[in-house]
């Protein structure tokens, strides 16, 4: 009798522990499951195109001018919703800025900028129930410009920079402003369409001339979601 007492005693108390050790152990395999699955989801990436309506500003010589310059804007994101509204990313962009040309009778000067972008930005979804969600954002980084500037005929006269052809490339900061509305087209694809306000400052090519510009960007694009 004692005998059986002992081995149902021995039994009782093997069940409860394998019980109480598969107890510990799923919630355990499902936090690691649930964190796994967090670090995997929410990403995506995007490509956008679209027209930069910009304005340069030029301080050079004494003196100051400003004009107005219509171009081509590329950029291309990668990003990760963090929660439920809020998204962050690293974006880069390209666009040729400008170009002209300058006429001073005695000869002429063909100035190009092309300006690159790396910025860190931050979105704000406003979430609802149908299939367009808009948003706001912001981003802060570094820009990078590179002038290209050609003169035809000697005009070293107006200034010793004014001859042949000069090039330079410098880092700036860089801000910028957003707003748009993702259209969803299925669970990973979604169209979007965004304004974007860019500024950059204190981009200077070879002492005197040191500039500064804005750009409103008007862009259409594809986000996928991982």
């Amino acid at each position: 009798m004692n005998k059986l007492l002992v081995a149902a005693a021995a039994i009782s108390l093997g069940s409860v522990i394998s019980a109480s050790a598969a107890d510990v152990q799923a919630p355990t395999e499902g936090w690691y499951a649930a964190n796994i699955l967090a670090l995997t989801e929410g990403w995506y990436a995007e490509a956008s195109a679209g027209v930069s309506l910009g304005e340069l500003k030029a301080k050079a010589f004494g003196g100051s001018i400003s004009d107005d310059a219509t171009s081509f804007i590329g950029r291309i994101n990668f990003g990760k919703s963090l929660i439920e509204n809020v998204r962050v990313g690293v974006e880069g962009a390209y666009s040729p800025a400008y170009s002209e040309s300058y006429d001073f009778g005695v000869g002429s000067a063909q100035l190009d900028i092309n300006v690159w972008s790396v910025i860190a930005v931050a979105y704000y979804d406003f979430n609802n129930k149908t299939r367009f969600t808009p948003f706001v954002g912001a981003g802060a980084g570094i820009g990078v410009v590179d002038f290209e500037l050609c003169v035809n005929g000697d005009l070293s006269h107006f200034h010793p920079l004014l001859v042949g052809s000069q090039s330079e490339t410098t880092t700036h900061p860089a801000l910028k402003l957003a707003a748009g509305v993702a259209l969803e087209v299925s669970k990973n694809v979604g169209i979007i369409a965004d304004y974007n306000f860019n500024y950059f400052t204190n981009a200077v090519l070879a002492d005197p001339i040191e500039i500064s510009g804005t750009q409103n960007t008007f862009n259409l694009g594809l986000r996928y979601s991982f």
